[in-house]
């Protein structure tokens, strides 16, 4: 997360640091991503990129943040209905992402397709806890933050079952990162799928 001095800076400088990273992770594989390039497009030191930011990494998981976490959380918030139940709430979180996913193609594309799994292994490790506190598909303290009725979710089985929500959904959005899937066969796989493990937790 950025540091207290990066909330200090006025709000265009912020926007233009911003900016500077999504034009870079947007056009080369994270692994090739310069912050020598994001200093240089923002008209920053490298020193003052230290002074906000404690890596690449770091700056990334924030730019996540906000441009995917927070509009997704603000947009189930602003639903004029709740989902009924966990396998519903799957389908409108994957409604929610694939909106953003197609907003913020290049980049996230980008990220999701060059990115090794050992790599975000170790980024969702070292940033667990606010992944928990803020992700808006997670089956467990996020959602109850967000109000979702859980009180379903008590046996072992359903506690799997909703695990098996979480995971759908995340597999159905990195599909969408690939330009060839189309997002209503997604969804509609998706919604198979959802159905399939709402049924078999019902014979639980």
């Amino acid at each position: 997360m950025p540091t207290a001095q990066f909330f200090k800076l006025e709000k265009d400088k912020q926007a233009r640091i911003l900016a500077a990273a999504v034009k870079e992770f947007s056009t080369v594989p994270y692994n090739d991503a310069s912050i020598n390039r994001i200093i240089k497009t923002a008209d920053i030191s490298r020193g003052s990129f230290y002074l906000y930011f404690a890596d690449k990494e770091d700056l990334l998981f924030y730019l996540l943040q906000e441009l995917v976490e927070k509009p997704a959380v603000a947009a189930y918030q602003g639903l004029s209905r709740p989902p009924a139940d966990i396998f519903e709430f799957g389908l409108c979180a994957f409604d929610i992402f694939s909106g953003l996913l197609e907003t913020h193609r290049a980049l996230l594309g980008q990220i999701f397709t060059t990115i090794s799994f050992e790599q975000v292994q170790v980024v969702v490790a070292r940033h667990h806890s606010k992944i928990r506190e803020l992700s808006p598909i997670s089956a467990d303290d996020g959602c109850h933050r967000l109000g979702i009725d859980f009180m379903s979710i008590q046996t072992a089985e359903m506690k799997t079952a909703a695990k098996g929500v979480e995971l759908a959904v995340l597999h159905a959005l990195l599909h969408l990162a690939l330009p060839c899937v189309g997002p209503s066969e997604t969804r509609r796989e998706l919604a198979l799928l959802l159905d399939l493990l709402k049924r078999g937790a019902a014979n639980c």
